[in-house]
Protein backbone atom coordinates (compact mmCIF):
# COMPACT_ATOMS: atom_id res chain seq x y z
CA UNK A 1 0.00 0.00 0.00
CA UNK A 2 1.16 3.44 -0.90
CA UNK A 3 1.97 5.34 1.72
CA UNK A 4 0.51 8.91 1.43
CA UNK A 5 3.41 11.81 -0.28
CA UNK A 6 5.24 14.31 2.30
CA UNK A 7 3.45 17.23 2.51
CA UNK A 8 4.80 20.63 1.63
CA UNK A 9 6.77 22.57 4.68
CA UNK A 10 4.15 25.02 4.74
CA UNK A 11 0.42 24.44 3.50
CA UNK A 12 -1.73 26.25 1.21
CA UNK A 13 -4.54 28.37 2.89
CA UNK A 14 -7.12 31.06 1.62
CA UNK A 15 -5.25 34.39 2.00
CA UNK A 16 -7.07 37.24 3.50
CA UNK A 17 -9.77 39.34 1.79
CA UNK A 18 -8.50 43.03 1.93
CA UNK A 19 -10.72 45.71 3.38
CA UNK A 20 -9.57 48.49 1.61
CA UNK A 21 -9.23 51.79 3.44
CA UNK A 22 -12.56 53.79 2.40
CA UNK A 23 -14.36 50.66 2.84
CA UNK A 24 -17.10 51.05 5.58
CA UNK A 25 -16.95 48.61 8.77
CA UNK A 26 -20.66 47.20 9.40
CA UNK A 27 -21.67 47.35 12.88
CA UNK A 28 -20.96 43.71 15.10
CA UNK A 29 -23.91 42.34 17.00
CA UNK A 30 -23.42 38.53 18.51
CA UNK A 31 -26.22 36.46 19.26
CA UNK A 32 -25.97 33.08 21.26
CA UNK A 33 -28.52 30.24 19.58
CA UNK A 34 -28.65 27.10 20.81
CA UNK A 35 -24.93 27.44 22.34
CA UNK A 36 -23.67 28.55 19.57
CA UNK A 37 -22.02 31.98 19.10
CA UNK A 38 -23.57 33.61 15.55
CA UNK A 39 -21.91 37.21 14.89
CA UNK A 40 -24.07 39.50 12.56
CA UNK A 41 -23.10 42.15 10.95
CA UNK A 42 -25.15 45.25 10.01
CA UNK A 43 -27.92 45.13 12.57
CA UNK A 44 -27.90 49.07 13.38
CA UNK A 45 -27.73 50.06 9.60
CA UNK A 46 -30.65 47.46 8.64
CA UNK A 47 -32.50 48.91 11.35
CA UNK A 48 -31.87 52.72 10.21
CA UNK A 49 -32.84 51.10 6.48
CA UNK A 50 -35.72 49.62 7.64
CA UNK A 51 -36.63 53.26 9.57
CA UNK A 52 -37.00 54.86 5.98
CA UNK A 53 -41.02 54.90 5.50
CA UNK A 54 -40.62 53.68 1.36
CA UNK A 55 -38.27 50.84 2.17
CA UNK A 56 -39.90 47.61 1.89
CA UNK A 57 -40.68 45.50 4.97
CA UNK A 58 -38.24 42.40 3.88
CA UNK A 59 -35.08 41.39 5.08
CA UNK A 60 -32.31 39.68 3.29
CA UNK A 61 -29.59 37.78 5.48
CA UNK A 62 -26.50 36.64 4.30
CA UNK A 63 -25.34 33.39 5.68
CA UNK A 64 -21.52 33.08 4.63
CA UNK A 65 -19.38 29.90 5.74
CA UNK A 66 -15.85 30.05 6.28
CA UNK A 67 -12.85 27.53 4.96
CA UNK A 68 -11.52 25.09 6.65
CA UNK A 69 -8.47 25.93 9.03
CA UNK A 70 -10.11 29.74 9.51
CA UNK A 71 -12.37 30.71 11.72
CA UNK A 72 -15.55 33.54 11.58
CA UNK A 73 -13.05 36.28 11.32
CA UNK A 74 -12.31 35.39 7.60
CA UNK A 75 -16.44 35.63 7.11
CA UNK A 76 -16.30 38.65 9.03
CA UNK A 77 -14.37 40.45 6.15
CA UNK A 78 -16.22 38.50 2.95
CA UNK A 79 -19.24 39.88 5.01
CA UNK A 80 -17.64 43.71 5.66
CA UNK A 81 -17.00 43.38 1.44
CA UNK A 82 -20.49 42.19 0.49
CA UNK A 83 -22.44 44.44 3.20
CA UNK A 84 -20.30 47.70 1.48
CA UNK A 85 -21.31 46.84 -2.24
CA UNK A 86 -24.94 45.99 -1.06
CA UNK A 87 -25.23 49.40 1.29
CA UNK A 88 -23.38 51.39 -2.29
CA UNK A 89 -26.57 49.96 -4.40
CA UNK A 90 -28.91 50.22 -1.95
CA UNK A 91 -28.59 53.68 -2.01
CA UNK A 92 -29.70 54.74 -5.26
CA UNK A 93 -32.31 51.92 -5.18
CA UNK A 94 -34.74 52.09 -2.59
CA UNK A 95 -36.38 48.30 -3.96
CA UNK A 96 -33.31 47.40 -2.12
CA UNK A 97 -34.40 45.76 1.68
CA UNK A 98 -32.58 45.82 4.30
CA UNK A 99 -29.17 43.38 4.56
CA UNK A 100 -27.60 41.84 7.35
CA UNK A 101 -24.79 38.96 7.16
CA UNK A 102 -24.21 35.89 9.55
CA UNK A 103 -21.82 33.88 10.44
CA UNK A 104 -19.83 31.47 13.05
CA UNK A 105 -16.82 29.17 13.60
CA UNK A 106 -17.51 26.00 12.08
CA UNK A 107 -17.01 22.57 13.88
CA UNK A 108 -13.20 22.03 15.06
CA UNK A 109 -12.64 25.44 13.84
CA UNK A 110 -12.11 29.29 15.75
CA UNK A 111 -12.80 28.56 19.28
CA UNK A 112 -14.94 25.01 18.51
CA UNK A 113 -11.43 23.02 18.13
CA UNK A 114 -11.51 19.90 19.77
CA UNK A 115 -8.80 18.56 17.72
CA UNK A 116 -5.67 20.26 15.42
CA UNK A 117 -6.05 17.89 13.11
CA UNK A 118 -7.97 19.40 10.43
CA UNK A 119 -5.30 18.45 7.66
CA UNK A 120 -5.41 16.49 4.78
CA UNK A 121 -3.94 12.84 3.74
CA UNK A 122 -0.81 14.47 2.83
CA UNK A 123 -0.30 15.83 5.67
CA UNK A 124 -0.78 12.86 7.67
CA UNK A 125 -4.48 12.92 8.71
CA UNK A 126 -5.75 9.46 7.50
CA UNK A 127 -9.49 10.15 8.68
CA UNK A 128 -9.47 12.91 6.28
CA UNK A 129 -12.57 11.57 4.46
CA UNK A 130 -14.60 11.22 8.05
CA UNK A 131 -13.42 14.17 8.98
CA UNK A 132 -14.53 16.01 6.16
CA UNK A 133 -17.60 14.61 5.75
CA UNK A 134 -18.89 14.72 9.38
CA UNK A 135 -17.38 18.37 9.36
CA UNK A 136 -19.64 19.63 6.70
CA UNK A 137 -22.38 17.68 6.94
CA UNK A 138 -22.56 18.92 10.61
CA UNK A 139 -21.66 22.50 9.32
CA UNK A 140 -25.10 22.29 7.26
CA UNK A 141 -26.86 21.79 10.59
CA UNK A 142 -25.66 24.29 12.54
CA UNK A 143 -26.43 26.67 9.15
CA UNK A 144 -29.81 25.13 9.66
CA UNK A 145 -30.24 26.28 12.65
CA UNK A 146 -29.14 29.88 12.47
CA UNK A 147 -31.67 30.20 9.13
CA UNK A 148 -34.20 29.11 10.99
CA UNK A 149 -34.21 30.18 14.61
CA UNK A 150 -31.62 34.32 13.73
CA UNK A 151 -34.91 36.09 12.97
CA UNK A 152 -36.15 35.07 16.46
CA UNK A 153 -33.43 37.04 18.00
CA UNK A 154 -33.43 39.88 15.57
CA UNK A 155 -35.10 43.41 16.26
CA UNK A 156 -38.56 42.68 15.48
CA UNK A 157 -38.37 46.16 13.41
CA UNK A 158 -36.53 44.20 11.03
CA UNK A 159 -38.62 40.65 10.73
CA UNK A 160 -42.53 42.35 10.85
CA UNK A 161 -44.03 44.26 8.46
CA UNK A 162 -44.39 47.86 9.00
CA UNK A 163 -48.05 48.07 7.71
CA UNK A 164 -48.80 45.41 10.50
CA UNK A 165 -46.54 44.19 13.06
CA UNK A 166 -48.75 40.96 13.71
CA UNK A 167 -47.45 40.06 9.94
CA UNK A 168 -43.82 38.45 9.25
CA UNK A 169 -41.69 40.46 6.90
CA UNK A 170 -40.47 38.12 4.73
CA UNK A 171 -37.03 36.71 4.97
CA UNK A 172 -34.68 36.40 1.88
CA UNK A 173 -31.94 33.94 2.99
CA UNK A 174 -28.28 33.87 1.17
CA UNK A 175 -26.00 31.16 1.58
CA UNK A 176 -22.48 31.34 0.14
CA UNK A 177 -19.07 30.03 1.88
CA UNK A 178 -15.45 29.76 0.42
CA UNK A 179 -13.81 26.04 0.36
CA UNK A 180 -14.91 23.71 2.68
CA UNK A 181 -17.72 26.79 3.00
CA UNK A 182 -18.68 26.32 -0.49
CA UNK A 183 -19.22 22.44 0.63
CA UNK A 184 -21.49 23.42 3.14
CA UNK A 185 -23.17 25.67 0.86
CA UNK A 186 -24.23 23.28 -1.69
CA UNK A 187 -25.58 20.81 0.92
CA UNK A 188 -27.94 23.56 2.33
CA UNK A 189 -29.45 24.56 -0.53
CA UNK A 190 -30.64 20.73 -0.91
CA UNK A 191 -31.54 20.55 2.36
CA UNK A 192 -33.75 24.11 1.64
CA UNK A 193 -37.63 23.51 1.21
CA UNK A 194 -38.63 23.74 -2.35
CA UNK A 195 -41.71 26.18 -1.33
CA UNK A 196 -41.66 28.41 1.76
CA UNK A 197 -43.10 26.57 4.71
CA UNK A 198 -42.54 27.63 8.20
CA UNK A 199 -41.45 23.94 9.24
CA UNK A 200 -38.46 24.21 7.08
CA UNK A 201 -36.62 27.17 5.56
CA UNK A 202 -36.26 28.66 1.88
CA UNK A 203 -33.36 29.93 0.36
CA UNK A 204 -33.40 32.54 -2.40
CA UNK A 205 -30.23 32.01 -4.11
CA UNK A 206 -26.67 29.68 -2.97
CA UNK A 207 -23.54 30.77 -3.60
CA UNK A 208 -20.61 28.02 -3.50
CA UNK A 209 -17.79 29.39 -3.96
CA UNK A 210 -14.58 27.06 -4.30
CA UNK A 211 -16.86 24.21 -3.65
CA UNK A 212 -17.72 20.93 -4.97
CA UNK A 213 -21.30 19.82 -5.34
CA UNK A 214 -20.01 16.14 -5.50
CA UNK A 215 -17.74 15.27 -2.65
CA UNK A 216 -17.16 12.28 -3.45
CA UNK A 217 -15.94 13.10 -6.55
CA UNK A 218 -13.27 15.86 -5.22
CA UNK A 219 -12.16 13.46 -2.25
CA UNK A 220 -11.45 10.77 -4.26
CA UNK A 221 -9.29 12.08 -6.72
CA UNK A 222 -7.75 14.10 -3.94
CA UNK A 223 -7.23 10.39 -2.65
CA UNK A 224 -5.32 9.06 -5.95
CA UNK A 225 -3.26 12.55 -5.57
CA UNK A 226 -2.36 12.19 -2.45
CA UNK A 227 -2.38 8.56 -1.33
CA UNK A 228 -1.75 6.55 -4.59
CA UNK A 229 0.73 9.36 -6.01
CA UNK A 230 -0.32 10.37 -9.56
CA UNK A 231 -0.56 13.85 -10.69
CA UNK A 232 -3.52 15.89 -11.04
CA UNK A 233 -4.05 16.26 -14.34
CA UNK A 234 -3.53 12.04 -14.80
CA UNK A 235 -6.27 11.51 -11.27
CA UNK A 236 -8.91 13.99 -13.32
CA UNK A 237 -8.25 11.70 -16.98
CA UNK A 238 -8.27 8.69 -15.21
CA UNK A 239 -11.52 9.48 -13.56
CA UNK A 240 -13.45 11.75 -16.08
CA UNK A 241 -12.33 9.50 -19.33
CA UNK A 242 -11.57 6.33 -17.95
CA UNK A 243 -14.28 5.99 -15.14
CA UNK A 244 -17.27 7.94 -15.37
CA UNK A 245 -17.32 7.66 -19.62
CA UNK A 246 -17.06 3.89 -19.37
CA UNK A 247 -19.53 3.91 -16.80
CA UNK A 248 -22.22 6.32 -18.17
CA UNK A 249 -22.38 8.29 -15.06
CA UNK A 250 -21.36 12.00 -14.35
CA UNK A 251 -20.04 11.68 -10.71
CA UNK A 252 -18.11 9.39 -8.35
CA UNK A 253 -21.35 9.22 -6.33
CA UNK A 254 -23.07 7.80 -8.70
CA UNK A 255 -20.85 4.29 -8.59
CA UNK A 256 -21.51 1.89 -5.25
CA UNK A 257 -17.54 1.75 -3.28
CA UNK A 258 -16.67 -2.20 -5.18
CA UNK A 259 -17.82 -0.37 -8.47
CA UNK A 260 -15.45 2.60 -7.84
CA UNK A 261 -12.55 1.30 -6.80
CA UNK A 262 -12.89 -1.63 -9.73
CA UNK A 263 -13.02 1.00 -12.13
CA UNK A 264 -10.30 3.04 -11.31
CA UNK A 265 -7.57 -0.28 -10.36
CA UNK A 266 -8.18 -1.65 -14.28
CA UNK A 267 -8.21 1.90 -15.93
CA UNK A 268 -5.39 1.59 -17.96
CA UNK A 269 -3.65 4.82 -16.68
CA UNK A 270 -3.84 3.67 -13.58
CA UNK A 271 -1.39 0.27 -14.28
CA UNK A 272 0.50 3.14 -16.72
CA UNK A 273 1.58 4.86 -13.90
CA UNK A 274 1.30 2.81 -10.89
CA UNK A 275 3.36 -0.19 -12.19
CA UNK A 276 4.09 -1.09 -8.50
CA UNK A 277 1.12 -0.55 -7.04
CA UNK A 278 -0.12 -4.29 -7.02
CA UNK A 279 -3.13 -5.56 -8.25
CA UNK A 280 -6.27 -5.60 -5.70
CA UNK A 281 -4.42 -3.19 -3.67
CA UNK A 282 -6.56 -0.61 -3.79
CA UNK A 283 -10.09 -2.82 -2.74
CA UNK A 284 -8.29 -4.87 -0.47
CA UNK A 285 -6.61 -2.17 1.67
CA UNK A 286 -6.12 1.20 0.51
CA UNK A 287 -9.76 1.74 0.14
CA UNK A 288 -10.63 0.28 3.32
CA UNK A 289 -7.91 1.85 5.19
CA UNK A 290 -8.46 5.74 3.78
CA UNK A 291 -11.83 5.32 1.91
CA UNK A 292 -14.67 3.53 4.14
CA UNK A 293 -17.08 1.19 2.42
CA UNK A 294 -19.54 3.23 5.10
CA UNK A 295 -17.78 6.75 4.36
CA UNK A 296 -18.90 5.99 0.84
CA UNK A 297 -22.19 4.82 1.40
CA UNK A 298 -22.88 7.75 3.47
CA UNK A 299 -21.37 10.48 1.24
CA UNK A 300 -22.42 9.38 -2.10
CA UNK A 301 -26.39 9.10 -0.80
CA UNK A 302 -25.77 12.66 0.56
CA UNK A 303 -23.74 14.04 -2.74
CA UNK A 304 -27.02 12.10 -5.33
CA UNK A 305 -29.24 14.50 -3.37
CA UNK A 306 -27.18 17.66 -4.05
CA UNK A 307 -27.44 17.04 -7.12
CA UNK A 308 -31.10 16.47 -7.75
CA UNK A 309 -32.60 18.52 -5.02
CA UNK A 310 -30.20 21.71 -5.27
CA UNK A 311 -31.21 22.48 -8.68
CA UNK A 312 -35.13 21.82 -7.87
CA UNK A 313 -35.03 23.57 -4.03
CA UNK A 314 -32.86 26.89 -4.88
CA UNK A 315 -34.16 28.85 -7.65
CA UNK A 316 -30.61 31.03 -8.36
CA UNK A 317 -27.33 29.03 -7.92
CA UNK A 318 -24.23 30.71 -8.94
CA UNK A 319 -20.91 28.90 -8.94
CA UNK A 320 -17.52 31.10 -7.97
CA UNK A 321 -14.26 29.06 -8.78
CA UNK A 322 -10.86 29.43 -9.09
CA UNK A 323 -9.53 28.36 -13.07
CA UNK A 324 -6.28 26.68 -11.49
CA UNK A 325 -7.14 25.16 -7.93
CA UNK A 326 -5.19 22.08 -6.95
CA UNK A 327 -7.14 21.54 -3.74
CA UNK A 328 -10.66 22.18 -4.44
CA UNK A 329 -10.48 21.74 -8.78
CA UNK A 330 -13.31 23.92 -10.84
CA UNK A 331 -13.60 20.69 -13.24
CA UNK A 332 -15.66 18.92 -10.54
CA UNK A 333 -18.08 21.46 -11.25
CA UNK A 334 -18.34 20.79 -14.70
CA UNK A 335 -20.68 18.32 -15.63
CA UNK A 336 -23.39 20.22 -12.84
CA UNK A 337 -22.94 23.09 -14.88
CA UNK A 338 -23.04 21.92 -18.31
CA UNK A 339 -26.56 20.68 -17.03
CA UNK A 340 -28.24 23.70 -15.07
CA UNK A 341 -28.06 26.92 -16.91
CA UNK A 342 -28.06 30.12 -15.01
CA UNK A 343 -31.39 31.64 -13.23
CA UNK A 344 -30.48 34.76 -11.47
CA UNK A 345 -29.03 37.62 -13.56
CA UNK A 346 -25.12 37.38 -13.49
CA UNK A 347 -22.80 40.31 -12.96
CA UNK A 348 -21.47 41.58 -16.26
CA UNK A 349 -18.22 39.86 -15.87
CA UNK A 350 -19.50 36.37 -16.35
CA UNK A 351 -21.37 34.85 -19.48
CA UNK A 352 -25.47 35.56 -19.66
CA UNK A 353 -25.99 32.03 -19.42
CA UNK A 354 -23.03 30.26 -17.30
CA UNK A 355 -23.74 28.84 -14.13
CA UNK A 356 -20.18 28.92 -13.21
CA UNK A 357 -17.77 31.84 -12.99
CA UNK A 358 -14.13 30.82 -12.97
CA UNK A 359 -11.29 33.22 -12.21
CA UNK A 360 -8.82 32.74 -14.71
CA UNK A 361 -5.34 31.52 -13.61
CA UNK A 362 -5.66 31.58 -9.76
CA UNK A 363 -5.32 28.61 -7.41
CA UNK A 364 -6.70 27.54 -4.10
CA UNK A 365 -7.66 31.59 -2.80
CA UNK A 366 -10.83 34.16 -3.19
CA UNK A 367 -9.86 37.15 -4.26
CA UNK A 368 -11.41 40.68 -3.32
CA UNK A 369 -12.55 41.20 -7.37
CA UNK A 370 -14.54 37.65 -6.74
CA UNK A 371 -16.01 39.28 -3.73
CA UNK A 372 -17.20 41.91 -6.23
CA UNK A 373 -18.51 39.20 -8.12
CA UNK A 374 -20.02 37.25 -5.45
CA UNK A 375 -22.06 40.69 -4.23
CA UNK A 376 -23.19 41.88 -7.97
CA UNK A 377 -24.85 38.48 -8.46
CA UNK A 378 -26.47 38.49 -4.77
CA UNK A 379 -27.96 42.85 -5.74
CA UNK A 380 -29.51 41.33 -9.04
CA UNK A 381 -31.06 38.03 -7.38
CA UNK A 382 -32.41 40.52 -4.85
CA UNK A 383 -33.67 42.43 -7.16
CA UNK A 384 -35.62 40.23 -9.26
CA UNK A 385 -36.66 38.65 -6.04
CA UNK A 386 -39.98 38.85 -6.62
CA UNK A 387 -39.83 37.95 -10.31
CA UNK A 388 -41.27 34.53 -11.57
Amino acid sequence: MSEPQQPPKTAPAIAELTIPNDCSIPSHTEYIIGGLPVHVYGVAEALEAAAVPASPSELVILHLVHPRTRSYEYTQRMATLLLAEYARSASSNRLLPPCVAATFDLRNHGHRIVSTNNSDWRRGNRAHGQDMATGILGSVQDVELVIRFLPAYLPQALTTQKANTSLSAPIWNIVSGVSQGGHVTWKVAAHAAATPDPGAYSILAAVPIIGAPDLTTLLVHRLLVQVCGLDRDTARYLLENEVFAQLNVPYASFLSWESLAAAIETAPLFAQFLKDFPTGTLLSSTFPEYWPRMLHQQLSSEDRATLQKAPEHVKNVFIVNSQADPLVPSWVSYAYAKKHTLTGRPPAESPADRTLYEKEGLGHIFTNDMADIVAKYIINVVNDRHKS
